[in-house]
């Protein structure tokens, strides 16, 4: 809670009020968490007033009041139900003892109804840190996979970001588009763009 005003946010309200975001405000779902955990934060800063309007600039009266609804706790059944089982699964989930990871994964989860999943981190930020000699911005890249499922990339920025999950080709073009923008930087402060 932001100013200890006493009203937590769970990880499954967010959920929930993303879901509204992108199901009904036909957001993408990056744009739905991240403006879901902006309401969320007002929330729990106790600015409950000002989600309305934050998202009245991007959503209609509607999807803003579901979302509200979803960010107070006051749900309706399903929406109630849906949120409950995601703080559910974050409490029981557990960790996948190291020994037996796959080669690649750092890290592993098993949820109750046997769902398993790996993550390996591909960006070590302590070590990129420690060769530049300075702080680098919060982010996560790592492969994760869901046994049976499938695979793919995952990038998080900021501290408590939205993960964002992307297909293999994804992570490749925006890792072209970020070595482009890298390059091009450093032509402009060159002066040779």
């Amino acid at each position: 809670m932001a100013n200890g005003s006493g009203r937590r946010v769970t990880s499954g309200q967010r959920m929930v009020a993303a879901a509204a975001l992108h199901d009904i405000g036909k957001l993408s779902q990056d744009e739905a968490m991240v403006w879901a955990d902006a309401c969320a934060y007002l929330v729990e800063d106790g600015q409950i007033e000002s989600t309305r309007v934050l998202l009245s600039r991007v959503v209609d009266q509607l999807t803003t009041e579901r979302v509200r609804a979803a960010l107070l706790g006051r749900l309706g059944g399903l929406d109630s139900v849906y949120a409950d089982r995601i703080d559910e699964l974050y409490l029981m989930a557990y960790d996948i003892p190291p020994h037996a990871l796959p080669g690649w994964a750092d890290a592993g989860i098993r949820v109750p109804d046997g769902v398993v999943a790996f993550s390996g981190h591909t960006l070590d930020l302590d070590r990129a840190e420690s060769e530049d000699g300075q702080p680098w911005p919060p982010i996560t890249v790592m492969v994760h996979q869901v046994v049976g499922a499938g695979t793919g990339v995952l990038l998080e920025v900021g501290p408590g970001g939205m993960p964002c999950s992307l297909l293999p080709g994804q992570a490749r073009r925006v890792g072209t588009a970020l070595i482009r923008a890298a390059d091009l930087a450093d032509e402009v402060s060159a002066g040779s763009a």
